[in-house]
């Protein structure tokens, strides 16, 4: 009895791999990394198409903000090239805002999230996104209304993305310091180059761009103590520094000192009925100020007694104090002087008198530096008598 042999049938599913293991090893090696790499390949492009990309953007820039790190979110964003829009007042003015809402919470994290492009806004090349997202723990959505721009291509073949925000910032702030000052924006000295504005007591700046926020201003100003503040930026309103500036101790020390030795002057040269040029060049050059200080001097000059003709023997000062400040950048002296005066008179037009008396005037005199000098307005003469 003859046997038929059977063909032995082979599985399908085994075909392949016992073909490829059949290649050669080389061969083998070669399939195995073109698959990784295109595997690799897609990974790579899938993350890079998410990352690169407006909606990566936008989510960055908005957990940086609710986390409250704003080098992160300066990072995301895009600003007019200025001095002004650096990295540092960004930052600054950020962690100082007051917020009409509630102050960012590192707590706070993002579950759901979408965005979607608006069609029905442009602006320029920029785009236009709306987003929407709920916080953890919290019921209600928020909503934002987000403007992107495409920047650089990078090294990878994608496309950089930056949010604009357009409301971070105010354009065209004018601020107004008083004329001889030096003015600081947050630490940097604001030159001439933004002056727009000039008079007698008061400049004005106009600055491009202005973070909302917080910023530090410092106003220098010479032989008065510098005003610094923190202020804040909420708007487009225009910002005025005109502070009543103290005088530093110093300055008021040289002034006080110097207002005692013109006294001294002008109460030796009056007591010797010398003439005005004795004391001319201790007041102002102004020709208004040298006539009132002429006609005042000569004034006070006459009570003194010349031997023909009767009035102050002697005057003896016990003390003088004086007040020094500053008042719309203008020096002033308030001056208290006391002491005692022995005074001839002629009793019944016929008999020869003595008297002395203590006295307390009192002058109010406007000071002015002069090429380095401190000198006086004719106030200093005009004295008012409490005897």
């Amino acid at each position: 009895m003859k046997h038929k042999k059977k063909n032995k049938q082979t599985d399908p599913a085994l075909v392949v791999p016992a073909r490829f293991l059949d290649l050669p090893l080389y061969l083998r090696f070669l399939i195995l990394n073109i698959s990784l790499l295109l595997i690799l390949t897609a990974v790579f492009f899938m993350a890079g198409k998410y990352l690169y990309s407006p909606q990566g953007t936008v989510r960055n820039y908005i957990e940086a903000c609710l986390d409250g790190d704003w080098n992160r979110a300066f990072d995301c964003c895009e600003f007019p090239d200025s001095p002004f829009l650096s990295r540092k007042n960004y930052v600054n003015a950020m962690t100082f805002r007051e917020w009409e809402e509630d102050s960012p919470n590192s707590d706070q994290e993002i579950k759901n999230f979408m965005i979607r492009r608006k069609t029905s806004q442009e602006t320029g090349e920029n785009r236009i996104y709306e987003v929407n997202y709920t916080l953890r723990g919290v019921s209600d959505s928020k909503k934002e209304t987000v403007e992107i721009t495409r920047g650089e291509k990078t090294a990878a073949c994608f496309y950089e993305w930056f949010v604009v925000p357009t409301d971070a910032y105010v354009k065209q702030i004018k601020i107004t310091v008083p004329a001889d000052a030096d003015f600081y924006l947050d630490g940097t000295l604001i030159t001439e180059k933004y002056q727009i504005q000039a008079a007698q007591e008061k400049k004005v700046y106009q600055i491009p761009y202005l973070f909302l926020g917080a910023h530090t201003i410092e106003v220098v100003e010479a032989e008065q103590d510098d005003y610094r503040e923190i202020i804040q930026v909420t708007g487009t309103e225009e910002l005025e520094f005109l502070p009543q500036q103290k005088l530093n101790d110093t300055t008021g020390e040289q002034i006080a000192t110097r207002v005692e030795e013109v006294l001294d002057q002008i109460f030796t040269a009056a007591s010797a009925k010398a003439s005005f040029t004795a004391v001319k060049e201790e007041f102002s050059t102004s020709s208004e100020v040298q006539e009132k200080a002429k006609e005042a001097y000569e004034q006070f000059t006459g009570r003194f007694s010349d031997g023909a003709q009767k009035g102050i023997e002697t005057l003896a000062v016990t003390g003088i104090s004086t007040t020094v400040s500053s008042v719309e950048g203008q020096m002033k002296a308030d001056v208290t002087i006391n002491g005692t005066i022995e005074e001839s008179y002629k009793f019944l037009f016929v008999f020869d008198r003595t008297r002395a008396y203590n006295f307390t005037w009192q002058a109010s005199v406007e000071i002015s530096n002069e090429n380095g000098h401190w000198v006086m307005g004719d106030g200093i003469l005009n004295f008012t008598e409490e005897s």
